[in-house]
């Protein structure tokens, strides 16, 4: 970890006597680094983790942004790991057992240590491949494309999930329509029965007659007209 963190530039040196002990602190500060790396435009801030709670916060978000911008899964639990009674305790269930009733809980220190670390150095690890495979000046073109994959992923996702939710309503409202398709095919076939067609086979008729009629009327016409001539 050291040596993969001088390489891709991190500002800081690193030690492993730096995490004999528990650091949240600078485990905070490399994970912001991390992420920040990953996606610029975070706003996460490790100096804005002095209460229980914004440490909690601090490490969801955290993991939450490497998820959708490197698709690493990084244990919240081994970054900032509580105990209850001794035993180690997930963090959803420290914040629901925290906003429910304080008094069932009890924590202890951070436990930001060397379990931290194995727990980062994917990440770094991930920075590091990347920079030795791309010129520096590249490095920041092909995780925006990687970015802008992810973020396409992420709306087609957002639109199944919208797309889903009206599932229900496009369902019952077929429904609802089958339902009355009875009703009204019933009405159709009621109209057809009930409705004299016979003027319409009249019209049909008179149609094809009247010209025939009226040719007859004009050919008369002009026979007379020839008679008084002669």
């Amino acid at each position: 970890l050291c040596e993969m963190t001088k390489a891709i530039g991190y500002p800081r040196i690193l030690s492993l006597e730096n995490f004999r002990t528990p650091n949240f602190p600078l485990v905070a500060e490399l994970l912001e680094w991390i992420v920040k790396r990953f996606d610029p435009g975070a706003t996460i801030s490790a100096e804005q983790t002095t209460t229980e709670q914004e440490r909690v916060l601090f490490i969801k978000q955290a993991v939450l942004l490497l998820l959708q911008n490197s698709r690493l899964r990084l244990n919240p639990r081994r970054l900032y790991q509580v105990l209850h009674f001794g035993k180690p305790l997930c963090l959803a269930k420290l914040i629901v057992i925290g906003l429910d009733n304080t008094k069932k809980w009890r924590m202890v220190a951070p436990q930001a240590d060397g379990n931290a670390v194995q727990e980062l150095i994917p990440a770094v690890k991930l920075l590091y491949e990347a920079s030795k495979q791309l010129p520096a000046e590249d490095v920041n073109a092909h995780w925006n494309a990687i970015k802008t994959k992810l973020n396409a992923k992420m709306q087609e996702i957002r639109i199944a999930r919208q797309l889903s939710t009206q599932l229900p309503q496009t369902g019952s409202a077929l429904h609802d329509l089958l339902g009355k398709e009875l009703y009204c095919r019933a009405n159709r076939l009621l109209s057809v029965i009930v409705t004299d067609i016979s003027p319409v086979s009249k019209l049909s008729t008179a149609q094809v007659t009247v010209p025939e009629a009226w040719g007859a009327v004009f050919s008369m016409k002009e026979f007379c007209i020839s008679e008084d001539r002669q």
